[in-house]
């Protein structure tokens, strides 16, 4: 099966396996095989999946031991939406929760529905182990659980309950610990803010970005006003230490009568699609939220969106970086002063 390939295939089964049995996209398989030492393109695993699932499929059905007739199915049904066309995922599985059937079928479902080092070495764990775990929390949309499974991958036997604490411990510190880009008169600032519900109270995280879109800054606030926008600005201008070239938004008149009191002398714009830059700032929240099936409390959902974002800064290229060999060299200097940061050199 796996005859003549480039890589060996403890590699390729590797690879399907993440992307299979964990929520990882292909370019976060790719960033992790990097990790490795592995320069591997994410068509190039793409392709491993779709040549080689099926047919793992078919060899784990021929080894898989018979079922006793007795045992109970329990089915059920559920809806996704694929390129705007909703159809059902019919599911089976036994008592044991073992997969035993699926199908797909057309229709739309009815219902609306600052820590040292000494505190380092005084762990159990190697420093090296802790910061992979963080990396792994912070870094792609896993649960506690999955990175658990992850690290007992390489033999770590670790629980999910000492990952949760280990980003809380050792996160922020990891971030601020991050590199920074030195801000510029020359900078451009996208704002923008979205809607928050926990525990069916909405509140409002306001979000900063550049023109390479790194973010700036973020706040949860309960208003969306005036008010609110100048705190917003003045953080940013107390953190940034000087006024930007330029600031886009869209066309909440907040913005600009916030603008007007604190930096009149900076051009602002608004218009409908300048601003997309701020609004793909929130799918990585988006899809952490929906991963973690919602935020717990409002004291922690700053504390962890400071430390995501930081680390996503650090490691994801700029938008002005668009070759892969930039790419891949800008991901290799990131983890190695990520390594070093964190004291896993």
């Amino acid at each position: 099966m796996f005859k003549g390939r480039h890589f060996d295939r403890s590699v390729i089964l590797l690879c399907v396996r993440w992307y299979l049995a964990h929520n990882l996209s292909l370019r976060d398989a790719k960033e992790m095989m990097t990790e490795r030492g592995l320069t591997i393109d994410h068509s190039t695993i793409h392709r491993w999946i779709i040549h080689y699932s099926l047919r793992l499929l078919e060899l784990f059905n021929r080894r898989k031991r018979k079922r006793a007739a007795s045992r109970k199915w329990h089915v059920d049904e559920t809806y996704i939406k694929v390129r705007g066309t909703w159809m059902y995922l019919y599911r089976a599985i036994d008592s044991g929760g073992c997969h035993v059937n699926g199908r797909v079928g057309m229709g739309m479902p009815s219902r609306n529905y600052e820590h040292t080092d000494r505190e380092l070495q005084a762990n159990r764990f190697p420093p090296q182990i802790i910061a992979h775990a963080v990396w792994l929390h912070f870094r792609f949309p896993l649960s506690l659980r999955l990175a658990e499974e992850m690290l007992l991958e390489r033999g770590v036997v670790v629980s999910y309950e000492t990952i949760r604490r280990w980003a809380m411990k050792f996160g922020p510190d990891y971030a601020r610990r991050a590199r920074r880009n030195a801000p510029s008169r020359l900078d451009i600032w996208y704002l923008d803010e979205v809607v928050i519900t926990i525990n069916g109270e909405k509140r409002y995280l306001w979000q900063a970005v550049d023109h390479e879109g790194y973010v700036l800054d973020e706040i949860v606030q309960i208003h969306r006003n005036t008010k609110a926008a100048r705190r917003l600005l003045t953080r940013l201008l107390r953190k940034q230490g000087c006024a930007p070239k330029r600031i886009i938004t869209d066309k909440l008149g907040s913005y600009a009568a916030a603008r007007r009191e604190l930096m009149s002398k900076v051009e602002h714009r608004q218009h409908k699609r300048l601003n997309n830059r701020a609004e793909n700032s929130h799918v990585p929240i988006r899809r952490r939220e929906r991963m973690m099936q919602g935020f717990r409390s409002w004291p922690g959902l700053p504390r962890f969106v400071s430390t995501f974002s930081a680390v996503r800064n650090h490691f994801v290229p700029s938008h002005t970086q668009r070759s892969a060999l930039s790419t891949h060299l800008r991901r290799l200097s990131a983890m190695m002063q990520w390594k070093s940061v964190t004291g896993a050199a």
